[in-house]
């Protein structure tokens, strides 16, 4: 019994490791890819159920199903049709204006997102337009990622990966899911 586990303790101290070293090496790499793949779908699907939302309630809005729109209710229509946005109601913006069919002039800013370090807000565009108007609604959902660190934004190391993603607090791991969509008014 004692050579069969001295012939064994002999067979294992034999070994040089190699492969362990390739396994330590290789492991983080292959699980970051994992959990950024992870977090990369989990933001997409979050952000296909925003743009859902948001087109479901301006169809509502254009069909003129909605008496007295204003926006904490479009936030709310919006936020009961979405199901995995943590928090919606706390972090969603809309801007709602008429688009001029005269210049097709579009805003020139990018769409904004609620900034939680200011304690003054940007006040909401809220436009509901007229009969037979072009309307635009820019909407943007904060989302804090799973894991932060792993910077999917487009500073990250990562380039390409969160193209499109736009980061409310840099380093804190917190993006903007912006949906877009637009309407004609229809005459009631």
């Amino acid at each position: 019994m004692m050579t069969r586990f001295k012939r064994t303790a002999r067979a294992f101290g034999r070994e040089d490791g190699n492969a362990t070293i390739e396994f330590c090496i290789v492991l983080p790499i292959l699980f970051s890819i994992f959990m950024m793949s992870f977090e990369a779908g989990l933001l997409m699907m979050r952000s296909v159920l925003l743009e859902r939302a948001t087109d479901l309630t301006m169809r509502e809005l254009r069909l003129g199903n909605f008496a007295n729109p204003n926006v904490a209710m479009l936030k709310t229509e919006i936020c009961n049709r979405t199901v995995i946005i943590n928090n919606c109601a706390d972090s969603i913006r809309i801007e709602l204006r008429p688009v001029s069919q005269v210049t097709w002039a579009l805003p020139a800013t990018a769409t904004e997102c609620r900034d939680r370090n200011e304690e003054i807000q940007i006040p909401e565009t809220f436009d509901a337009g007229s009969q037979n108007e072009l309307m635009l609604v820019r909407v943007c959902v904060l989302q804090k990622a799973i894991f932060p660190t792993l910077g999917l934004g487009d500073d990250s190391a990562f380039v390409g990966l969160g193209a499109g993603l736009v980061e409310n607090n840099p380093g804190y791991g917190e993006y903007g899911l912006v949906a877009t969509s637009t309407f004609v008014n229809e005459p009631s």
